[in-house]
């Protein structure tokens, strides 16, 4: 049977804490990233909201994974407002954004053979296709430093990119993107420079940068970019940075996952031995390690059990800027070439899901070091040759079977929502005898046919696993369910902030409704250390500003709430005002 995919990708390096790993001077000042839990109690949203009002002046959130990136009142305290965070109880993590490098230093520009395609097998694997032109064109996301767009052994596969950054240009001014990409498709079999792991690919360049003059990244830009490449369906990404550290990466490899995608991550270049208490061996994606031209681990390349697998790593032969090539040597140039396998076995049969193309990768290595599964070489070293033998052989004899279809009708409009699950039309040349659904939400049931309530708002993604008369099974693809709330709840306004001009505060906030009749503005004179709200005035719904003149000396505080004839929403952050005699 077939089975629908979506997408992989690739990154850099991980740790478990980064509030107990990072230097202080790798933290982004005043931004903290933190996710609230699905399933998160009323007090835990309580405290957290609390908490919120009192640190953070304003938060952006990345729809889809929903990551909130919150910017603290102050600096220098990020580690401490994240342990805060977490205490709640209302989060999955909480942890301050973080400036990461790319996994690499450049050697001399200078040309030479390609001795990897000789060690992991790629002459073999091509011949074993015909040629890589043979097998179907597959979008790669390179998350990097941007792509050399006129390199000659690239422009012929490029498309167009994205700027994590909001900027316009995808254009490398670092030469680090351009090499992965090279690794991963530089043109094969053109008379011109190199060949890539695959020779007709279409890569697109992602930027993550900060700036032109400046190759690090955050780890909020990486996960946007994750996202992104995730939305556009792609079947391959590579993102060679630090980072793998960070739940925030685990959770965008999450989301990635769940839309039929696969992370690789560099194992990084310090050659230091990390144990899982801070490289966590995570489920959502795979770390890939360097290996000499001697099959022995790179001294640099870091080792642990959260190491996957490793490939060739040393003095790597790749594009650069301006038409050039030049030796790399670094993690950051094992884990694309890891992706450009993957690419291939995606080529070979885009029905793969990400599950199968890891066991195909994990299970086709040479073994190094210790028999099995070691701390320095996780299950050993990549070969293209017997990845594609077992992709191919496994083609032969599961993929035989028509491709299950799923669909689904909604039978009311907000929570608790019901959902009917209807997989009546999946079909097979067999009998299909089980029908299995994960619902997305932690649970799922068995039947053709099945109701589902969803008693919280959120968006959740769905799957039905089909099981045949032979034991064959396929996996439909990925159906979203939207989840709103009652229609008549009011979100609280947030950002609200002051200005004064002598004894007139003027006090701005975000709509974030847009079912309120308007907004109460409450004030607070602190009398003998302590605050009492009382209500000042109401605005219309379109209105989110207020002026207010005091006329005594002192210090006050603000904050304002929508409502409307049913309900009022909970309170926006609180803003401290001190009016002194001078400004009266």
């Amino acid at each position: 049977m077939k089975k629908k995919i979506s997408l992989l990708v690739i990154i850099g390096v991980g740790i478990a804490n980064i509030a107990q790993t990072t230097p202080s001077d790798k933290i982004r000042p005043g931004v903290v990233l933190y996710k609230i839990k699905k399933d998160a109690t009323a007090n835990e949203l309580k405290s957290l909201n609390a908490l919120l009002n009192s640190h953070v002046l304003r938060e952006e959130t990345v729809d889809g994974i929903n990551l909130h990136i919150a910017q603290l009142n102050s600096k220098g305290r990020e580690q401490a407002i994240s342990k805060l965070l977490r205490g709640t109880g209302a989060v999955k993590f909480a942890e301050p954004d973080m400036i990461v490098s790319p996994s690499n230093t450049p050697n001399d520009p200078d040309f030479s053979n390609q001795w990897h395609h000789v060690t992991i097998n790629s002459t073999y694997a091509w011949d074993t296709i015909t040629s890589p032109e043979d097998i179907q064109a597959v979008k790669v996301c390179v998350l990097d430093t941007g792509v050399d767009q006129d390199h000659p052994d690239l422009m012929d596969n490029l498309l167009p990119g994205y700027n994590a950054n909001h900027l316009r240009s995808v254009e490398d001014f670092h030469g680090h993107g351009t090499g992965t990409a090279g690794v991963i498709g530089a043109v094969g079999n053109n008379a011109e420079g190199i060949s890539g792991v695959l020779w007709d690919v279409n890569i697109i360049p992602v930027q993550i940068n900060n700036k032109t003059d400046d190759s690090t990244a955050y780890l909020s830009t990486m996960a946007k970019g994750i996202k992104w490449c995730a939305d556009q369906g792609v079947k391959v990404a590579n993102l060679s940075y630090e980072g793998a550290n960070a739940s925030t990466i685990d959770d965008a490899a999450t989301y990635l996952r769940e839309h039929g995608g696969l992370l690789f991550m560099s194992a990084g270049n310090s050659g230091n031995f990390y144990d899982t208490s801070f490289y966590p061996d995570w489920k959502s994606f795979i770390i890939v390690g360097s290996t000499n031209k001697s099959d022995i681990k790179s001294a640099f390349s870091n080792y642990g059990p959260f190491i996957d697998l490793v490939a060739p790593g040393e003095s790597i032969l790749t594009t650069y800027l301006g038409g050039k090539y030049v030796y790399y040597s670094g993690t950051s140039f094992s884990s694309p070439m890891v992706a450009g396998v993957g690419a291939m076995i995606f080529g070979l049969n885009p029905n793969f899901t990400p599950d199968e193309v890891e066991n195909i990768l994990l299970n086709s290595v040479v073994d190094l070091g210790d028999p099995g599964e070691d701390d320095m070489y996780g299950k050993g070293r990549l070969d293209a040759q017997k990845a594609v033998d077992m992709a191919l052989e496994y083609i032969s004899t599961a993929y035989q079977n028509p491709v299950p279809v799923a669909s689904m009708t909604y039978l009311s409009d907000y929570t608790p929502r019901v959902v009917e699950f209807d997989g009546s039309s999946s079909s097979d040349d067999g009998t299909i005898i089980s029908y299995l659904w994960d619902f997305g939400d932690g649970s799922g049931g068995e039947g053709m046919v099945l109701e589902h309530t969803y008693e919280n708002p959120g968006q959740y993604y769905a799957t039905l696993t089909v099981r045949d008369d032979q034991n064959l099974s396929a996996t439909s693809e990925v159906l979203t369910v939207e989840v709103s709330t009652d229609p008549n709840f009011i979100h609280a306004p947030s950002a609200l902030s002051s200005s004064e001009n002598a004894n007139s505060i003027t006090l701005s906030w975000v709509d974030n409704s847009e079912n309120e009749d308007g907004f109460m503005i409450e004030r607070a004179k602190r009398v003998k250390g302590k605050y009492l709200f009382t209500p000042l005035s109401e605005t219309a719904s379109n209105i989110n500003t207020f002026t207010d003149t005091i006329g005594e000396q002192g210090t006050y505080q603000y904050r304002v709430k929508a409502f409307n004839e049913i309900e009022s929403s909970a309170y926006s952050n609180v803003v401290t005002v001190t009016v002194k005699k001078n400004n009266i």
